[in-house]
């Protein structure tokens, strides 16, 4: 009897906790809190260009009128660096140092007799053969670190050519490859540059390394190898390693089947993160942990795309270890992730072109699922850095005009 009574007990104590862990789980969803905040508020169009420490820059309508600006997350001040004349199409921010593209919708040698700015400090640095202009503007102090890297597209000589510039403090700028081919995407590794180049007839994985100043082939496979969304500041770098979009194993029969692929910088190694029929894409790193998104396409009887089931996945590369976060029959995109966040865009309706994404969240500690934002419009997110968010939300305007919104997500 004794031992029938210790059983029971010890299946109670089981029920228990299965009930407690469920109704934890259930409550899960709804303990995580998001403090939102508006940054801009108007009818223009806003874009992210970069982010460093608490400091966004972006382009779009302030209160001095369209322009480049910056906005202090700590501070939550604003401030106009640029509200002239000509269009500014790219910017980058790094260690306080602003640089931009301008693109003159004129006479581009405007910029040259008057500078940059109107009146600011800005400071011309080089006219490019394509009628862009780079400009730089030091925001609160000058380190010979700051590099600002663009690419740059277009006819050059009469022959079709994207050809990679980098404008630094000590050494001006510098041509890193102008070589006659296509080019995708820049990512930076400590001394190293890398892009996706097409010169061997398929896009291949290229770097450049300012110390030896050497451009060499860092990924040479068969198909295409892709750097992930850079412009959106994915993290593609972890613990001494890179991570890319491989397509070595697409087919005819099956020409989306990408894979997502690693190589360790110390050891030159390859190795595989994720390989299927399916296709793996939109890689994101943090530390030793890579995330990416599985894409199956729901088709109907005439192999039409109806819908996207998208899987998130990720893996430790220090264990092995392969999870899956989120398996639902929806388009994602726009992959993130923190130390224990993972956030992207997700669209419910059957085609990814429809207005419908919302912000969506994964506590890896948690695992558990959670809403950042069901706004109307758009939700896109861009960057993630801990427990904040930043994305670009078109709730307040047309389809395509967006505002900038930032979230810090905590647990109650």
């Amino acid at each position: 009897m004794l031992k029938i009574a210790t059983n029971i007990c010890f299946i109670l104590f089981l029920v228990l906790c299965l009930l407690i862990h469920t109704s934890l789980s259930a409550n899960h969803l709804t303990n995580f809190q998001i403090t939102e905040t508006q940054i801009t508020n108007t009818s223009s169009d806003h874009s992210i260009q970069d982010v460093d420490g608490s400091k966004i820059l972006w382009i779009g309508e302030g209160n001095e009128g369209e322009g480049l600006y910056i906005y202090d997350l700590a501070t939550e001040i604003t401030t106009n660096l640029y509200n002239g004349f000509e269009k500014v199409i790219l910017g980058s921010l790094k260690n306080d140092q602003v640089g931009a593209v301008f693109k003159s919708e004129g006479d581009i040698q405007s910029i040259g007799r008057s500078g940059c700015g109107q009146g600011g400090n800005w400071t011309k640095v080089f006219d490019t053969e394509l009628a862009n202009v780079i400009c730089t503007i030091e925001v609160e102090g000058l380190l010979e670190s700051s590099k600002f890297l663009f690419l740059e597209k277009g006819n050059i000589n009469g022959v079709y050519n994207n050809r990679i510039m980098c404008w630094t403090s000590n050494s001006g700028i510098t041509t890193i490859c102008d070589f006659s081919s296509n080019k995708l995407g820049l990512a930076v590794y400590n001394s190293y540059i890398f892009w996706s180049d097409d010169r061997s007839g398929d896009y291949d994985i290229w770097a450049y390394d300012f110390n030896s100043g050497l451009t060499f082939a860092f990924v040479s496979a068969p198909g295409d190898q892709f750097l992930s969304y850079c412009q959106d500041f994915q993290t593609i770098f972890g613990n001494n390693f890179v991570v890319w979009k491989d397509g070595r194993n697409c087919t005819s029969e099956n020409p989306d089947n990408y894979d997502i692929y690693g190589k360790n910088m110390i050891s030159g190694d390859i190795f595989i993160v994720a390989e299927s029929d399916k296709e793996e894409t939109n890689p994101v790193v943090y530390g030793n942990r890579v995330a990416w998104i599985e894409k199956e396409r729901l088709v109907d009887e005439n192999d039409y795309t109806i819908g996207w089931n998208d899987i998130i996945k990720s893996k430790d590369l220090s264990t092995g270890i392969v999870s899956e976060f989120l398996n639902s029959s929806t388009y994602k995109r726009n992959l993130l992730m923190s130390n224990d966040y993972i956030v992207w865009s997700e669209s419910s309706l059957p085609h990814f072109d429809s207005s419908s994404f919302d912000l969506k969240g994964y506590s890896i500690s948690f695992n558990t699922p959670f809403i950042i934002s069901e706004a109307e419009g758009d939700q896109f997110c861009k960057y993630i850095d801990g427990n904040t968010v930043l994305w670009e939300d078109s709730r307040n305007n047309n389809i395509g005009i967006c505002n900038i919104f930032s979230g810090v997500i905590t647990y109650q």
